[in-house]
C-alpha cells in the first residue's frame, strides 16, 4: 500500500509513506489492546469462577489437595538427617562422610556438571580428529569424576542411605547411561551416541536444589501440573470435534492453492498432498496451525475455493486409494469453521494456559502469607520426628495414632491455633468462668486474654506465651468433636498381629494447615473398612475408655 501510485500504473517504492501508518495502528490496536483485552476477559472470567467456588475451576478437589499437600510439605519437609556410618573401618569412613556432607563438595560437582555442559556444546559437524579426540578424552574424565561421586557417597552412607535419596538414583542412573555411551563411542567418532549422551545434559536439574529462584520457577510449573493437564485435555476435545468436522467439511476438497492453480507436490501453502483434511491425522496438524496463527491464510482460501478459484475440472479425479473423488470447495463453510475455531480453540482454551500461570502465581503470593501464620508447625514436625524414629525405628513418615496425639499434646503453640480456626478457648482458668467478664471493658479483656486464650490478641495468630500452655484431653476433644479436622486413620497389616491404625505425615500435615489457615476441604466418601475419620475413632475410645497418652 506504501508503494502504490494510481489504479493500472506500476507501484513506486514508498510513494505513499502516509499509507503505512493506518497498519501500524492497526497492529497497535487490533493486536496489542482488542487481542488483550479478549485474554483478560478469559482471564477475569475464570477468577470470578474460582472465587464464587474457592477453589480452582479448572482441577478437581483431588488434584486440589495433591497441590496443597505439595506445597506444605516442600515447606515443612519430613527429611531424616544423614546418619553417620557404623562399618568396622569407620575411622576411613567418617572421613568420607564429613567431606561429602560439605557444601563445597556438592559445589565442585555442579561446577563439574556445568563445565562438562559447555564441552559438550563445543562439539560441531565437520571437526577435527584431534578436536574430537580431546572431546572424548574429556568426556571420559568428567564420567570418572561422577563415578567418583557415586563411589564416596555410597562408601560415606551405605548402599541403603545412598538409594533412600531420589536425588542420587536419579545420579546412578545417569552415570550408568554415560558409561554406556562411552564404550559405544571412539576417539573423535563419538557422535553416533551423542543422542544417549545428551541425557547427561538433564543432570544440571541438581541445581535447583542450590538456586531458589530456578526451584521456585520450576515448582510453579509442577504445582500448575493439574491444571494444564485438564485444559490440554479440553483442548484435544476441541481439537476432535473439530478434526472430525474438518473431515467431513473438507476431505474431498482437490489439492489448489486458493487462486485456481491445482498443486500436485507437497506444499505448506493451500492444500497439498501433505496439508489436507483427507484423514484424522492431518486435520490435527492443521488446526494446530490454525491455533498457532501459523499462516493458516492460504488454507482458508483453499478449502473455500470454488467457481473461477477451483482448478479445472480435469484435475477433479478420484483419489489414489478410490475412497472418494476431489471436488471444489465452500466458501462459507470454510469462513465458518476457521474462525469458530480460532475463537474457541485460541482466543479461549489456549488463553486458558495463561490464565492458569498467572493463577498458580497469584496462588504463590496467597500461601507465602498464609505460612506465616503456620510457622508453629516447625514444632510440631521436630516431635513428629523424634515419635517416629521411636515407633519406626527410622523416619516412615507414619505413626500410630496415639502417637500422633501425643505429637499434639506437645505442640500447645499449634493446638492454640487450630483452637482459634474453630473459635474455641484454649485455657479457661479453673476459677474464671467466661460469663463473668465484660466484654465491654477492654482492658479488662487485655489483662484476661491471656488467661483466657493463651494471647492476646483474638486474630489467632500464634504467640510465645502459648508454649507455657499444658494441653490436656479436654483441648484434644474440644478440635476432634468438632470434625473439623478432615484427618483418616489408615488400617495397616489388617488381619495380622501387626494391624493397627496409622497417621500419614502428608495428610496430617494438610489436614492441620488446612484447619489452621484455610481453604478447608470437605471429606470425600472413603473405604470404611480401611480408614476411620479421627473423630470416629476418638468417639470410639471415649465410650470405652477416658483417652490416657
Amino acid at each position: 500500500m506504501a508503494s502504490s501510485s494510481d489504479q493500472f500504473k506500476q507501484a513506486i517504492p514508498f510513494h505513499r509513506p502516509e499509507a503505512g501508518i493506518y497498519y501500524v495502528a492497526l497492529a497497535i490496536i487490533g493486536g496489542f489492546f482488542l487481542w488483550n483485552i479478549f485474554v483478560s476477559v478469559v482471564v477475569d472470567s475464570f477468577m470470578r469462577i474460582k472465587k464464587q467456588e474457592e477453589v480452582n475451576a479448572l482441577i478437581t478437589q483431588d488434584q486440589a489437595k495433591w497441590v496443597r499437600t505439595k506445597r506444605y510439605i516442600e515447606r515443612f519437609p519430613l527429611i531424616s538427617s544423614k546418619k553417620t556410618p557404623k562399618e568396622p573401618w569407620r575411622r576411613y569412613t567418617l572421613k568420607i562422610f564429613d567431606l561429602i556432607m560439605k557444601d563445597s563438595f556438592e559445589y565442585f560437582i555442579l561446577g563439574c556438571i556445568i563445565v562438562n555442559v559447555i564441552f559438550m556444546m563445543s562439539s560441531y559437524e565437520g571437526e577435527s580428529t584431534k578436536f574430537g579426540v580431546a572431546l572424548w578424552a574429556i568426556d571420559i574424565v568428567f564420567v570418572v569424576i561422577y563415578w567418583m561421586e557415586a563411589v564416596l557417597k555410597i562408601i560415606g552412607l551405605g548402599w541403603r542411605q545412598y538409594f533412600r535419596d531420589w536425588w542420587n538414583v536419579f545420579d546412578f542412573l545417569i552415570i550408568i547411561v554415560s558409561v554406556f555411551t562411552i564404550g559405544f563411542s571412539t576417539p573423535g567418532q563419538h557422535h553416533a551416541a551423542n543422542g544417549i549422551r545428551l541425557v547427561r545434559v538433564i543432570r544440571v536439574v541438581r541445581l535447583l536444589r542450590r538456586a531458589p529462584v530456578l526451584r521456585a520457577l520450576f515448582m510453579t510449573l509442577v504445582y500448575a501440573a493439574p491444571s494444564l493437564l485438564n485444559i490440554g485435555l479440553l483442548l484435544f476435545v476441541v481439537f476432535f470435534i473439530w478434526g472430525i468436522f474438518g473431515m467431513e467439511l473438507f476431505g474431498k476438497v482437490v489439492h489448489n492453492d486458493g487462486y485456481g492453480n491445482y498443486i500436485p507436490y507437497d506444499s505448506n501453502d493451500g492444500i497439498s498432498n501433505s496439508i489436507n483434511f483427507e484423514n484424522f491425522g492431518r486435520s490435527l496438524l492443521v488446526l494446530y496451525r490454525i491455533a498457532t496463527n501459523d499462516n493458516w491464510g492460504s488454507i482458508l482460501l483453499a478449502t473455500g475455493a470454488h467457481k473461477d478459484r477451483c482448478p479445472d475440472k480435469k484435475y477433479l479425479t478420484t483419489s489414489s486409494d478410490g475412497a472418494f473423488q476431489y471436488e471444489c470447495g465452500h466458501f462459507g463453510l470454510a469462513v465458518a469453521y476457521f474462525v469458530s475455531f480460532s475463537i474457541f480453540g485460541t482466543l479461549v482454551m489456549v488463553n486458558l494456559f495463561i490464565a492458569v500461570i498467572l493463577d498458580t502465581y497469584s496462588d504463590n503470593i496467597d500461601f507465602e502469607k498464609r505460612m506465616v501464620k503456620l510457622e508453629p508447625a516447625a514444632q510440631w514436625l521436630s516431635v513428629w520426628k523424634e515419635k517416629d524414629k521411636e515407633e519406626n525405628g527410622r523416619i516412615r513418615g507414619r505413626l500410630g495414632i496415639k502417637n500422633f496425639i501425643i505429637t499434639l499434646k506437645e505442640s500447645p503453640v499449634l493446638v492454640g491455633l487450630m483452637l482459634d480456626a474453630l473459635n474455641l478457648r484454649l485455657n479457661i482458668d479453673e476459677d474464671q468462668k467466661e460469663s463473668d467478664i465484660n466484654y465491654d471493658d477492654v482492658e479488662l479483656i487485655k489483662k484476661k486474654s491471656v488467661e483466657l486464650y493463651g494471647r492476646v490478641d483474638f486474630v489467632g495468630h500464634s504467640n510465645a506465651a502459648d508454649i507455657k500452655v499444658t494441653v490436656t484431653n479436654d483441648h484434644i476433644n474440644a478440635i476432634l468433636t468438632s470434625r473439623r479436622l478432615r484427618l483418616l486413620c489408615r488400617l495397616i497389616h489388617r488381619g495380622t498381629l501387626k494391624e493397627k491404625l496409622v497417621i500419614f505425615y502428608d495428610e496430617a500435615l494438610f489436614a492441620i494447615a488446612s484447619l489452621v489457615v484455610g481453604p478447608e476441604f470437605r471429606m470425600l466418601p472413603y473405604a470404611t473398612d480401611r480408614y476411620v475419620h479421627i473423630s470416629d475413632w476418638w468417639e470410639e475410645e471415649k465410650e470405652e475408655t477416658a483417652p490416657t497418652f
